[in-house]
């Protein structure tokens, strides 16, 4: 139940009021941006103090930077920076974002819940049927992270989501995603406005084809075996064999489908992404 809102200026701020929370054994807290899972029915976020981060102006706007990584570590050499309390709906009215971003973030078909829901905050969730998590993974993206002693970090997609309980203290400032990356998504649902049981996407990174998915009732993961298997020219038909008899992703019977549907959805799906964007970005 919430009990406290701080209304932070700036992000030093927004920082030291989470680690105070911390500090503090009765209290839970958790960053607020756009308010759409917090003030949600049955919403996942349970905390006893908000820190309202709306009001912080490092955190708007979009600008295309350099890698900030060094070395062997950077995967394109431009980013476009979004700033984690940029809504959906700036996004899709962006010159500067890249068109499958646009076309990912239009799976959220309400326009009011786009002009408030912030791409940080459906990243910060990474919930089992995320709107943008599986595309941003597929296309290699970085995450702009600030720390409870206020250092900030780079962090790719994929480390954010395998180590997601060691970040869950940190600020996401930003999301950078890769100027040139070629990607397509996909997402099922019984309505637009419904829950979706799996949302896709497809990319190519450094050469190498990356699937990634978010299935509900299973999480958010990667999917290098079928992405190896459709790179070494693999038929629809061994991809959906790959995809029922693969053990390393536990699916789940529920009431938005049943396992073999869920898995011939990963396995057809991942097929259509792939070839369409190896048709456009090249084989490996």
């Amino acid at each position: 139940m919430v009990e406290n809102l701080i209304i932070a200026k700036n992000i030093a701020e927004a920082v030291s009021c989470k680690v105070s929370c911390k500090a503090s054994c009765k209290e839970s807290s958790a960053y607020l941006a756009g308010g759409t899972e917090i003030n949600r029915l049955n919403g996942t976020v349970n905390a006893s103090t908000l820190v309202s981060i709306g009001r912080i102006a490092e955190l708007d706007g979009m600008s295309v930077v350099d890698d900030p990584r060094k070395g062997s570590c950077a995967t394109a050499s431009r980013f476009l920076r979004i700033g984690s309390m940029c809504t959906f709906q700036e996004i899709v009215e962006s010159n500067d974002a890249p068109q499958w971003l646009k076309d990912a973030s239009r799976f959220m078909a309400s326009r009011t819940k786009r002009n408030m829901a912030t791409i940080g905050g459906n990243v910060a969730l990474m919930r089992d049927d995320s709107y943008l998590y599986a595309t941003l993974l597929a296309a290699g993206s970085l995450l702009e992270l600030v720390d409870i002693e206020g250092n900030t970090m780079f962090r790719c997609t994929r480390k954010y989501m395998n180590e997601h309980e060691s970040f869950k203290d940190c600020l996401i400032a930003a999301v950078l995603v890769p100027m040139n990356a070629v990607v397509a998504s996909r997402r099922y649902a019984n309505t637009a406005e419904s829950h979706a049981v799996l949302t896709m996407g497809a990319g190519i990174v450094n050469g190498e084809l990356r699937l990634a998915a978010a299935l509900k009732g299973t999480g958010v993961f990667l999917m290098p075996h079928l992405s190896e298997l459709i790179s070494n020219g693999a038929t629809e038909d061994e991809v959906l064999d790959a995809a029922k008899n693969h053990s390393g992703v536990e699916v789940k019977s529920d009431m938005f489908g049943g396992e073999a549907y869920k898995r011939y959805l990963l396995g057809v799906t991942a097929y259509d992404l792939a070839k369409k964007v190896l048709s456009q970005g090249g084989s490996r």
